[in-house]
């Protein structure tokens, strides 16, 4: 508690110190009882005065304090502080007639609405007043006689009674504006439920508008689509048709001018390569390990390879040993294609006149090609007994030579699936070389011997590159097949490459 500041309760108005007092309610007492009087702060040195204020502000906050909620109804919880009654005669005698007018009272719903706000507007404007004067003592009194726990707030004047109903107006219609605002709220909400309602309704028949009209669409699609494709066949079909007869007419034509067993030059090209490639791989596959040594060569083996590798001295041998023996087999099978009738042909007997009459009616004519072509293609055709058992004798005799001398090289003992395979080597160059005695043109095959690097006849084997231009042929491992065109006019052959010879060259 501050400082010259005590408790009400603790003195009486002539400053001595009494007990507080607590009411006491009998069994036979009504409910009315009296209280102890509120506690108030007293200023030390100003008992007079300064206490009824105080007094005085205590009873002003009772009345301004409600004990009922709106309409007069108590509000549950609050009970109001008991009333002291005096003891006078006079207030027992006419303690009946209240009765009877508070019974008066409820019996006739005690009072309006109006009323009642008027009642409480007199009682406020009362207390109003109080204030006033409680708050013109305080003035005078001075700035000590306040409690400094307690400071005065300064109440807002309401008005006079008469201007109550004025000020209420705004309560009372209160709320009916509020139901108003509700209903307009109302209003709105279902305004903005029918817009959102219709959106939605044109959201769902834009879709549905576009849905159908993307089917519609789809379905004109998918239709030109298939009548495309319906078209793109007919006319593939009808191509089809076109070159089938285009076709037809060019056998047609062909039928009436072309000669059997005429072949293009690229035709000739391939069979030459595919000859190579069985050549190179038969001598991988038997000769790749062996050791080339020519010091135990006699004299006959050293004549053969001379023959096959002119400068065979100028190479490394163990470097180079499977285009060596690469062209030790191309060079025997050259003499297959040396052959200008057929190779096979018998020199004596009835084929031998054939041979003899072919060396005598020799020409580069047009007639005499047709003529020696039509001739070997029969004897190829009836294939007498004599040519078949000579091709084959030879064949032989030619696959021992070469597995002889390779065997003089290498050391390597040749297996009978080498044997074989060579004689298969064999028969498919005599092939070849039937196929262009077949020929109307003439061709020549030959294999280049000691001469000057030519590109235009000539291509390196993959082991090489080209970088350098000047260079001397060691070996060839494939021929160079040459077609001679008919004379022109100044009475001179024309001659044109169809396939390269794959040689190994040596710097000048």
């Amino acid at each position: 508690m501050p400082r010259g500041v005590e408790d009400v309760s603790k003195r009486d108005k002539g400053g001595t110190k009494v007990l507080p007092q607590r009411s006491k309610t009998t069994k036979g007492s009504s409910a009315l009882s009296i209280t102890s009087p509120p506690r108030v702060a007293i200023v030390p040195g100003k008992s007079g005065k300064g206490d009824n204020t105080v007094r005085r502000e205590k009873s002003m906050k009772g009345l301004l304090r409600p004990s009922h909620g709106a309409f007069g109804i108590q509000k549950p919880g609050k009970q109001q502080p008991p009333i002291e009654v005096p003891s006078d005669p006079q207030a027992n005698e006419g303690s009946s007639a209240t009765k009877d007018h508070g019974s008066y009272i409820e019996a006739t719903d005690k009072n309006t609405h109006q009323q009642g706000m008027a009642d409480r507007g007199g009682a406020l404007a009362r207390s109003y007043e109080e204030h006033s004067r409680l708050q013109a003592d305080l003035d005078d009194s001075g700035p000590d006689s306040s409690p400094p726990h307690s400071p005065m707030l300064p109440i807002s004047p309401i008005g006079a009674p008469e201007n109550f109903y004025a000020n209420l107006s705004p309560l009372q219609s209160a709320p009916e504006s509020w139901t108003t605002d509700r209903g307009n709220l109302e209003d709105q909400v279902l305004e903005l439920q029918s817009r959102v309602h219709s959106l939605q309704s044109d959201i769902a028949d834009r879709d549905n508008y576009w849905k159908a009209q993307w089917e519609r669409e789809s379905r004109e699609r998918i239709y030109e689509r298939n009548a495309l494709a319906e078209d793109l066949h007919t006319a593939q079909k009808d191509a089809l048709d076109k070159r089938k007869q285009l076709l037809d007419l060019k056998q047609s034509i062909s039928s009436l001018t072309h000669i059997e067993n005429q072949v293009t030059d690229g035709e000739v090209a391939e069979r030459m390569d595919g000859l190579y490639h069985r050549v190179r791989n038969w001598v991988v596959s038997n000769y790749r390990r062996s050791q080339p040594d020519l010091a135990c060569l006699s004299n006959v083996h050293l004549q053969r390879l001379s023959n096959c590798v002119p400068r065979y001295q100028d190479l490394d041998l163990r470097t180079w040993k499977i285009s060596v023996y690469q062209a030790m087999v191309m060079r025997e099978l050259i003499y297959i294609f040396q052959d200008e009738h057929c190779y096979g042909l018998p020199h004596d007997g009835i084929l031998g006149q054939v041979r003899t009459l072919a060396q005598e009616l020799r020409s580069t004519g047009l007639e005499y090609r047709k003529w020696h072509s039509g001739t070997v293609e029969l004897l190829l055709r009836t294939s007498p007994d004599s040519l078949v058992q000579n091709t084959k004798n030879l064949a032989l005799k030619m696959a021992d030579d070469l597995l002889d001398i390779l065997h003089a090289i290498s050391s390597v003992e040749a297996t009978d699936s080498a044997h074989i395979a060579l004689h298969n080597i064999i028969m498919e160059a005599i092939g070849i070389s039937r196929l262009l005695r077949v020929q109307i043109p003439l061709y020549s095959v030959f294999l280049p011997r000691e001469e000057q690097f030519d590109a235009a006849n000539m291509q390196l084997t993959d082991e090489q590159d080209e970088e350098d231009e000047q260079k001397l042929i060691a070996l060839a491992v494939t021929p160079c097949v040459q077609k001679i065109s008919e004379e022109t006019n100044d009475g001179s052959l024309t001659k044109r490459t169809i396939h390269k010879a794959k040689v190994v060259c040596l710097p000048c």
